[in-house]
């Protein structure tokens, strides 16, 4: 007969810090928000960069 083993031992996690959920948003936030504003220039600097190539070129 097979005899029934021991259960596991339980696995108990951590529970998480109190400042990571609202760290987590900021940093997302700001994320963003770079994003928004590099998105933004990414207009002007493009031309500006092709403008500067195509004199480097010549």
């Amino acid at each position: 007969m097979i005899k029934p083993s021991p259960p596991d031992e339980e696995i108990v996690v951590p529970p998480l810090p109190g400042w990571l959920a609202p760290a987590a948003v900021a940093l997302s936030a700001l994320l963003g928000l770079a994003t928004w504003v590099l998105w933004g220039f990414a207009g002007p600097l493009s031309s500006l960069a092709e403008a500067t190539w195509l004199f480097l070129c010549r």
